[in-house]
């Protein structure tokens, strides 16, 4: 055989040895029992793949070894945020709008990035529970709007403006004015405010005052939907974890199993020279 030759053969027998071992790369497929576990091992043979193909780039060009490894990587699903979207239907009240929540939910989507169905459904809750928080703050800001005429009524009372038989009350009309943006009313509650040595900030508090029993529920109500939802963060990154550490068991096996075998020259292919 001629120098040539005896190159080329060897050339040869030593790109058969670093071939990705087929045997190896089915085994790791075999290890997924579910959807999920299935998406994370194709992530392994992945990774495996490269990493016996690195010894190869010497010999062989780029282009046939990315073409080698899209034959074993799913493409990427870019309907992910229309997946958890599509979970069931969105929880909204009248007055509440679709573009608003699709944003909410874009954004999660686009940091969260779910990588199975699991962290899909787990994205979902947070987008539900982050809705939800923002309803029951609107709530908590409507509800001490809407009240703050009362609060105010309260205070003129107590001024001796309007005062009278209890059971003749009827409502005040200059703090309903107020409350409804009249000018005029606004001017005279302001002068009779600060004869009194008083302000809005008075009349904010008289208004908690009178509703205090209602904002305490709303402030439950937060505190559980917070919570909730730092619980769901929390199961996605427990999820990651979980995979990340099985993901580098499994790589870490194939790799010991891949390359004793070529110490050992057991190796599919042939044996080193």
């Amino acid at each position: 055989m001629t120098a040539a030759g005896d190159r080329s053969a060897r050339r040869v027998s030593v790109a058969t040895m670093f071939r990705p071992n087929a045997n190896l790369i089915q085994s790791e497929r075999r290890r997924c029992v579910s959807v999920w576990t299935a998406r994370k091992c194709s992530a392994n043979v992945h990774q495996f793949e490269r990493h016996s193909d690195s010894n190869m780039t010497r010999m062989q060009s780029t282009k046939s070894s990315k073409a080698a490894l899209a034959l074993v990587v799913p493409a990427a699903e870019p309907d992910v945020l229309d997946r958890v979207i599509a979970i069931y239907a969105a929880p909204l009240l009248p007055g509440e709008k679709q573009a608003d929540y699709a944003a909410i939910a874009a954004r999660f989507v686009a940091a969260s990035k779910p990588q199975d169905t699991i962290e899909e459904f787990l994205v979902r809750d947070v987008i539900d529970l982050t809705w939800e928080i923002f309803r029951l703050r609107r709530v908590k800001f409507g509800l001490l709007k809407s009240s703050m005429g009362d609060g105010l009524r309260t205070i003129l009372n107590s001024l001796g403006h309007g005062a009278g038989p209890m059971w003749l009350d009827t409502g005040d009309p200059l703090s309903q004015k107020w409350a409804a943006g009249d000018r005029n009313a606004q001017k005279e509650v302001e002068q009779l405010l600060k004869t009194a040595g008083l302000g809005i900030e008075e009349v904010t508090a008289k208004t908690l005052e009178t509703k205090l029993d209602a904002f305490e529920r709303l402030d439950r109500m937060l505190a559980s939907a917070e919570a909730r939802r730092n619980n769901a963060l929390r199961e996605i990154d427990r999820h990651r974890e979980t995979l990340g550490a099985a993901a580098r068991q499994a790589i870490e096996e194939a790799e010991d199993v891949a390359f004793r075998d070529v110490e050992t020259g057991s190796a599919e292919g042939g044996a080193p020279e």
